[in-house]
């Protein structure tokens, strides 16, 4: 497995060819809409004219005086995050609901596709326990988690799975990490442990 975003993008466009549609076309008809994701949007927050920048919070990076403002301009790592790439934008109350769509999947409540492709998905596969943009997070929380993050350097968010507690959490963070974790990570472990005790009783 090697890690690469213009993969996504590719498969965006062939999906753009085979439907006729542009891919945030489709994505608004076969994701956000059924799920009622109202917010998403494609663009990167903070930057005028953007889908995402109106009202939004800016996006910080690390620098040597501390926390910068920073909108992503480079053409070329712009092209790499097109489409399935990245570039996409959500409340964290919409980004909770695709995560509750995965783990409802997870545990055989597949809706929007089949059970199959769901499957594939989510299939974790190789050394580093990878599917469809999914990895099998070890030794963080006391269990393992499915998992996906993202960031662009500034923004970063994390969504963790646990189907068999019926457990999804995410957390947002508009600033690059200078942790590890991150702190969207650390969000993450805080509330599970804190889940994790409580079922304990």
């Amino acid at each position: 497995m090697h890690y690469s975003n213009a993969g996504y993008s590719i498969v965006s466009h062939l999906a753009e060819v085979a439907a006729g549609k542009p891919y945030e076309k489709l994505m608004h008809e076969l994701v956000f809409g059924p799920l009622r994701m109202h917010s998403a949007l494609f663009g990167v927050p903070g930057e005028s004219g953007s889908p995402g920048g109106k009202g939004q919070l800016m996006g910080y990076t690390v620098a040597k005086n501390g926390y910068q403002p920073y909108v992503i301009h480079e053409p070329q790592w712009a092209a790499t995050q097109t489409a399935a790439g990245g570039g996409l934008s959500m409340t964290i109350k919409d980004l909770l609901t695709f995560a509750e769509y995965n783990l409802d999947g997870l545990r055989g409540h597949v809706t929007l596709m089949s059970a199959d492709n769901f499957n594939v998905l989510h299939k974790l596969v190789g050394r580093d326990r990878y599917g469809c943009g999914w990895i099998e997070v070890r030794g963080v929380t006391r269990e393992p988690y499915q998992g996906h993050n993202g960031t662009d350097g500034t923004f970063r968010s994390e969504m963790a799975l646990w189907p068999e507690k019926n457990l999804a959490i995410v957390s947002i963070a508009n600033a690059g990490a200078r942790s590890d974790p991150p702190p969207p990570q650390q969000a993450v472990i805080a509330i599970y442990n804190r889940f994790d005790r409580a079922a304990k009783g």
